[in-house]
């Protein structure tokens, strides 16, 4: 069994070791007219905007922050080149995993956040009916992730539904039983 491991895992690493070549990109090093080389373990990853092409790491997925946040306007930021792993979701520029949830973004009062190139206050935002100083309304409002909260039923179901299962799995067998005497 340890040589069919040891055999399983250095054909494995011969693998990923002929895998590793560089990609050229189709587009250019920002700044340059030098084509963007990524390395073995990313992909070439291509913005509208393109100060933010990039490479990202090989299975993840981009998350862009726009002007106008959510996905109206220019994209200003995104976080390459790590990327959100796939089971994450993107959250205005934030990875969320698995275990939050993205939600709009009530609080608390002194947080700030960025919208149409300019940094504002969450609280006076919220006072303002959710419009800027300028009295524009939010295209998109900010959101933020939370973790989840497990609920008290959802525990409740995880414990007792198996025990009704099984009590019910009993009394058909007895009930099979006591019909065969």
């Amino acid at each position: 069994m340890l040589k069919v491991l040891i055999l399983s895992a250095s054909l494995t690493l011969a693998a990923a070791q002929d895998n590793k070549t560089d990609t050229t990109c189709t587009f250019n090093a920002p700044g340059t007219e030098v084509k963007q080389t990524c390395p073995w373990y990313t992909d070439c990853s291509e913005s509208t905007n393109e100060t933010l092409s990039g490479c990202l790491l090989k299975g993840n997925n981009v998350c862009n922050t726009y002007q106008y946040l959510g996905s109206s306007g220019l994209l200003v930021k995104n976080n390459l080149p790590m990327g959100c792993h796939p089971t994450a979701t993107c959250c205005d520029g934030q990875c969320c995993t698995d275990l939050q949830s993205c939600v709009l973004q009530e609080g608390p009062p002194e947080a700030e956040f960025h919208y149409d190139f300019k940094m504002h206050n969450i609280g006076g935002i919220a006072r303002n009916q959710w419009r800027t100083p300028e009295l524009v309304a939010l295209e998109n409002r900010p959101r933020v992730c939370i973790d989840r909260i497990f609920a008290a039923d959802s525990g409740s179901k995880a414990v007792f539904t198996p025990m009704i299962a099984l009590f019910l799995i009993l009394v058909v067998a007895a009930s099979g039983f006591s019909r065969s005497e």
